[in-house]
C-alpha cells in the first residue's frame, strides 16, 4: 500500500455507501464461470470501491479509514484512507 501524508483539508468522515451492500449491475453473476477474473469494467464504481475497502480492512488490517479528496478531483486513484499499524495508508 502506498504511504500518503495527509491533511485534513483533504479527509472526511466515510460516506455511508461504502458499508451498504453492492447495487446490484447487470442480469450476468458477479464471477463468470468461465473466467478467473472479477468484471471489474462492468462494475459501478461505487461498487469497485466497496470491494477496495473491504479488501484493505480484512486483508491488511486497515483501520480508521476516512473519505480522501474529493469526488472527481485528481487524487491519483486514492478514494480513501486509514490506518496500517502506525501510519496512514492509501
Amino acid at each position: 500500500m502506498a504511504r500518503a501524508k495527509l491533511g485534513e483539508e483533504s479527509t472526511r468522515p466515510l460516506p455511508p455507501y461504502l458499508r451498504d451492500d453492492p447495487e446490484p449491475f447487470g442480469e450476468t453473476p458477479i464471477a463468470d464461470q468461465d473466467e478467473d477474473v472479477l468484471p471489474f469494467l462492468r462494475m459501478p464504481w461505487r461498487n469497485f470501491e466497496k470491494l477496495n475497502l473491504a479488501i484493505a480492512e480484512r486483508e491488511d488490517g486497515l483501520r480508521d479509514a476516512v473519505e480522501y479528496g474529493a469526488y472527481g478531483a485528481a487524487q491519483e486513484g486514492i478514494d480513501f484512507a486509514g490506518r496500517v499499524g502506525v501510519a496512514y495508508a492509501g
